[in-house]
């Protein structure tokens, strides 16, 4: 079993190396699917979600440099 831990926008930017903005594009796009929402609104992401998309961003790292 897999246990989940809770990430703020702000927690998903740092572990991916990106800026705020681009975790509320991402999210806004539908490529970054929120948990849930807390009571004012603010997304809040797993972290399997997070470690999902680290992976695919090292594939698509590495199919970049195969290419």
């Amino acid at each position: 079993m897999t246990i989940q831990r809770a990430l703020s926008q702000k927690q998903v930017a740092a572990a991916l190396g990106v800026n705020v903005r681009t975790v509320r594009a991402w999210t806004k796009a539908g490529l970054m699917p929120v948990w849930f929402r807390t009571e004012t609104g603010r997304a809040v992401y797993s972290s399997t979600t997070i470690e999902a998309a680290q992976r695919r961003a090292g594939e698509l790292h590495a199919e970049g440099l195969a290419s």
